[in-house]
């Protein structure tokens, strides 16, 4: 059950950082855009 659970926080995270680095893409391209 803790392997579970700490394979869910991973998951977790991961989708987390993908969000992240979704969203600095699209600020950077709106940066590129304005400039």
């Amino acid at each position: 059950l803790e392997q579970e659970m700490h394979e869910a926080a991973g998951d977790l995270r991961y989708e987390y950082a993908a969000k992240l680095r979704d969203e600095i893409n699209e600020l950077r391209r709106e940066l590129r855009e304005a400039g």
